[in-house]
């Protein structure tokens, strides 16, 4: 996908042009074509990798770095020696920036394809660049990140970067340190896509923002059956948009990191979120909405099961007809043929139901049997046993939030297997709470044991989370 000898090779024609596969020449030329305002110039870095234990002990990272630098003007000019030389080693001379000049990373793995595209302290984001990017990022399965810090983003920027999101395999978006002037952060959830991590930490995100991102991770919106991680540490969100997201969490079984460290949620907003991770009443409107999507299903279910009977029947007069042709056979008594022929017809119905229930699948639901109990013409729902990480570090808690955890966490003890997998790290350091209590160390036991009794579960959430890797989130 990358191939510098052969970008060098080419270079030398003026017939040559590069194509979206071709992200790192292609985005600055396009660019140029187009007559952009701006000089594009894209760095190439390896994706670094780890080696060993000891090293990680250490934090050392080993890696290998080159920076290939590709810009508008270079795309459009041919001079006498190779247009598309590569730096051998990155230096501050090549990212000193001059004004109208945009720099974009681009980092390829070790078999050269495209995984993260990154943009670090740019001025601004010119919206022709992004739709550039758009073009050619459908091209590149292996690109799974975005990343952008310390730049100035506006409402149509983040709005054109969501439109080709539903195009790629983008898993992961940074955008930490990069506050939107319209804040429209929810344009990211909005659509169907692949995202599963999204940081939003220093945005500057107050109430309404976590609210407008929260109604989006309400099931069954497309968002709350992908994202598994949310950070928006550091910012200022309180009471109200905790209270958003706990509304959030009564129906959403897939988040399983929340970090709302360094905001200004107090107990009331605190106690709002342990309250979903306990037993809880389902409100009249949950319960109508839960007989909808029952009725949908098994509206879907029907008509997938009338498809596969009629497609079975054809299938089988089709079969009948060659075999009459082949061969013809004597006349069979009457009765034989209308057992054979019941016969036949239960065997099509089972199987044409078995396909219908491989298609459609099992009914899921947040509020399912398994997931609520009666109890005095009353249903509950057990809780939201999917949170395994929450930061709440330096808030305004205090000791009242600690007996509403307490209780969350001797519920989800008692649920046992069904409480899988379950709460198993929370974070409030920072807060107002006393040093010496006792409910901190009771509460610290409930999580090593819920630890120690889910060692395998934590395993199989955290490879699920980060294929490959693990990022701290604490």
């Amino acid at each position: 996908m990358y191939d510098v000898g052969n970008y060098e090779e080419r270079a030398g024609s003026r017939a040559w042009r590069p194509m979206p596969p071709q992200f790192v020449t292609f985005v600055p030329y396009a660019c140029g074509q187009l007559e952009a305002s701006f000089e594009v110039r894209v760095n190439v870095e390896c994706q670094g990798q780890y080696y060993g234990v000891d090293d990680k002990k250490k934090n050392k990272r080993l890696s290998q770095r080159r920076l290939g630098a590709y810009s508008t003007r270079r795309a459009l000019v041919v001079p006498s020696g190779s247009v598309l030389a590569v730096a051998r080693a990155p230096t501050a001379a090549n990212l000193v920036l001059d004004d109208g000049v945009v720099l974009v990373h681009a980092v390829m793995d070790s078999a050269e394809n495209l995984v993260e595209i990154a943009f670090r302290r740019c001025v601004t984001i010119p919206r022709m660049l992004i739709q550039v990017i758009g073009w050619s990022v459908p091209h590149h399965e292996f690109l799974s990140r975005l990343t952008i810090r310390w730049a100035a983003l506006d409402a149509i920027a983040l709005y054109e970067f969501s439109k080709f999101l539903s195009n790629v395999n983008l898993t992961e978006i940074c955008l930490d340190d990069s506050p939107v002037k319209g804040r429209n952060y929810e344009v990211l959830l909005a659509s169907p896509n692949h995202l599963r991590y999204l940081s939003l930490a220093r945005c500057n995100l107050d109430d309404e923002d976590t609210a407008r991102l929260a109604m989006h991770l309400q099931y069954p919106r497309p968002a709350a059956s992908t994202l598994a991680v949310l950070l928006l540490a550091a910012n200022r969100v309180g009471d109200a948009g905790a209270a958003a997201l706990a509304d959030a969490l009564r129906s959403n079984r897939t988040l399983r990191c929340l970090n709302l460290s360094g905001n200004v949620i107090s107990d009331v907003g605190a106690i709002s979120i342990f309250d979903t991770l306990t037993e809880f009443p389902l409100t009249t409107d949950e319960i109508i909405k839960k007989r909808l999507r029952f009725l949908e299903y098994l509206k879907l279910k029907s008509e997938v099961y009338d498809k596969c009977v009629r497609q079975l029947i054809l299938e089988r007069n089709h079969d009948e007809a060659r075999a009459m042709r082949r061969r013809p056979t004597m006349q069979a008594p009457q009765r034989r043929i209308s057992v054979k022929a019941s016969q036949f017809s239960n065997a099509l119905y089972q199987k044409a139901e078995t396909l219908a229930n491989d298609l459609v699948g099992m009914f899921t639901d947040p509020f399912s049997v398994e997931q609520t109990v009666t109890r005095s013409d009353h249903t509950y729902c057990i809780g939201n046993t999917s949170l395994c990480w929450l930061n709440l570090s330096y808030n305004n808690l205090e000791y009242s939030s600690l007996g509403a955890l307490y209780e969350a966490l001797v519920h989800q003890q008692w649920l046992g297997p069904r409480a899988a997998p379950g709460l198993l790290r929370v974070n409030v350091d920072g807060n107002r709470l006393p040093v010496d209590c006792d409910q901190l160390f009771l509460i610290e036991d409930l999580l090593d044991k819920a630890r120690c009794s889910k060692s395998r579960q934590i395993k199989h959430v955290v490879e699920k989370l980060r294929p490959g890797r693990v990022r701290s989130s604490s």
